[in-house]
């Protein structure tokens, strides 16, 4: 999945682990979302403004980055018995 923001814009982006939970698992406190920039350079605390855990939703609100820089996010839905990871690409365009 490819989600696309500007420079200067927070925009909220989320992830629905709903499909991947066994009946009665849910996210712990935990899970997480994690930024890294094309040399695999953590800039979470640069990017993510917060993040939320609100069963089955990992959320994060993401702000900043270089214009013509794609980013992964790494959303990390942790639960009793198992963690599921799913990345997705963001590119930073001004438009």
């Amino acid at each position: 999945m490819t989600r696309y923001k500007q420079p200067n814009e927070v925009k909220p982006i989320g992830m629905d682990f709903s499909p991947w939970l066994p009946t009665g698992e849910t996210l712990l406190g935990t899970s997480n979302v994690k930024v890294y920039d094309s040399s695999n350079t953590d800039v979470t605390a640069t990017m993510v403004q917060s993040q939320t855990v609100n069963h089955p939703y990992l959320d994060a609100l993401i702000k900043g980055g270089t214009n013509g820089a794609d980013y992964k996010i790494t959303f990390t839905a942790i639960t009793q018995n198992d963690t599921w990871e799913y990345d997705v690409t963001l590119k930073v365009r001004e438009q």
